[in-house]
């Protein structure tokens, strides 16, 4: 996706110590005081930034520890802090000048954090890798391709800026991401923020939480790594996950919850996206629903003409600790988000493939897999209350660490934005002509998204945010080539034709 170059210099000013405690994001502010006319801050090098970014991790217990400290600084007037000067973390030592924690001792700590849990992963995956009795399990596919992006990952470039043109991750506040997305502005990397996952999941910890809600005579399917063949997943009884996943255990069949339904409801989704640029999702299921009519949807009604939809808004993933969910891009095109409630990931991304990447990841499991091994895969470690959101047809994939304590709960969802329409349509194209490497292939429904989609933007024209006529008209153009690439390919049922 096109990237535009900074157009606002003139942005509200920010003390990154309000609200949430900040992303691990690597700042580095300066102790004077801020100016409305310094522009944006500048986009760090590849050299430092490998330094920055570990700096400002708070995976460590020392990391921890500084956090907790910093707090006692929020009340502070005197105290400024932004983007582009030193370490926010080193501006707060200096403030408490505590002397249980020296300032050298807690730098370092902080600064080779990222670097030893990336060390551990690999080696965890290159142990389980050499201790496989049968390497043609879908977990020895799974550790072995885990292992190629986990040797071939680096940070990222990151600004704080929405508009940096050569960033390869976001960290803005939520104010900045929320004018940018009002603004139209495209985000070709993955957006990091804190403070967006608002639920009060009680004494219990959420993955009990959750579990308890499900009466255990459900049926769920996870992924065992332990199948061979064509499927990876099988079904089981609600009682028996529970029973698997009691006491946070470590395993060496990580078994990975990719479709659990949430119980609890649309309040999980981020605050930053319920917007009107991100309700295009919302506007296309009533379309689906309740065609021509403005009431409140009605479904399972027993009408003869079936209307099917899946909900998709928001869902949980439970995996436990060494699960990894393959590289992919969200099926239908879709744009996501995930909040990490309860452990910690790796969220990898690749980052501007070539084109050389591209046709290596197209071709699938037809091909020799090169991607896995492109010096562009990037990450982040996302800890407990941190989100990533990230647009149509980016690539990632998840990886998680093994042991006791390591099982991870996320609450994610899809979402569509309105100014990008177009580039929605484009991925789903794509995906039409190339099948490999979406996490789920298309079907009725999908095309049933594409054609309320394309309805809306015919109907509503100026009013429905979809750009202007040149835009709109470029979208039915889309249309009508979705409409011939999909009779090639399916047949009226929704199957793939072989």
């Amino acid at each position: 996706m096109a990237f535009q170059t900074h157009h606002d210099s003139n942005n509200d000013s920010q003390d990154i110590f309000e609200g949430a405690t900040p992303f691990p994001d690597p700042v580095i502010a300066r102790k004077r005081r801020l100016s409305h006319n310094d522009g944006p801050p500048p986009l760090k090098s590849r050299s430092s930034v490998e330094i920055e970014n570990r700096e400002a991790n708070t995976a460590s217990e020392s990391s921890s520890n500084i956090l907790q400290q910093i707090e006692t600084v929020k009340s502070m007037d005197s105290l400024v802090v932004e983007p582009g000067g030193p370490s926010e973390h080193l501006v707060a030592l200096e403030k408490i000048k505590s002397p249980s924690l020296q300032l050298s001792q807690a730098l370092n700590s902080i600064t080779h954090s990222n670097c030893a849990e990336l060390d551990l992963l690999r080696f965890q995956l290159n142990s389980a890798q050499e201790k496989e009795l049968d390497p043609c399990t879908w977990g020895a596919r799974q550790r072995r391709r885990g292992l190629e992006i986990a040797n071939s990952m680096s940070e990222p470039m990151t600004s704080c800026d929405c508009f940096a043109s050569e960033a390869e991750a976001f960290t803005p506040t939520a104010q900045a991401y929320s004018q940018a997305l009002a603004s139209g502005q495209s985000f070709g990397a993955p957006v990091f923020l804190n403070g967006q996952g608002q639920y009060n999941w009680g004494i219990q910890r959420p993955i009990d939480h959750i579990l308890a809600s499900f009466p255990e005579t459900c049926t769920i399917d996870i992924q065992d790594p332990s199948l061979a063949g064509r499927q990876s997943y099988r079904k089981v009884a609600m009682s028996t996950l529970k029973k698997r996943l009691q006491g946070n255990k470590a395993t060496n069949s990580p078994c990975n919850v990719l479709d659990l339904a949430s119980q609890i409801g649309p309040i999980l989704i981020p605050p930053v996206i319920q917007c009107w640029e991100c309700s295009l999702l919302n506007a296309i299921e009533q379309n689906m629903l309740q065609p021509g009519n403005a009431k409140r949807a009605i479904v399972n009604t027993g009408l003869k003409k079936s209307r099917p939809w899946k909900q998709v808004t928001h869902w949980l993933l439970l995996a436990e600790g060494g699960a990894i969910s393959e590289p992919h891009h969200d099926h239908d095109g879709y744009s996501s988000w995930l909040t990490v409630v309860e452990g910690k990931i790796f969220f990898a991304w690749l980052c501007r493939p070539t084109e050389e990447d591209f046709r290596s990841y197209k071709e699938g499991d037809n091909g020799n897999g090169a991607y896995r091994s492109s010096p562009r895969w990037r990450y982040r470690i996302l800890n407990q209350g941190q989100t990533v959101f990230f647009e149509s047809g980016l690539v990632h994939a998840v990886l998680r660490l093994s042991g006791d304590g390591c099982q991870t709960m996320m609450v994610g969802g899809h979402y569509l934005r309105r100014s990008q329409i177009r580039e929605w349509f484009r991925v789903f194209l794509d995906q039409i002509r190339n099948p490999e490497g979406s996490n789920e292939d298309l079907d009725l429904i999908s095309k049933s998204l594409i054609n309320a989609g394309a309805k809306l933007v015919g109907q509503l024209g100026d009013d429905g945010g979809f750009g202007d006529e040149a835009k709109r008209m470029e979208i039915m153009q889309l249309k009508t080539l979705i409409d011939r690439e999909w009779s090639l390919h399916f047949k009226k049922t929704g199957e793939r034709k072989k």
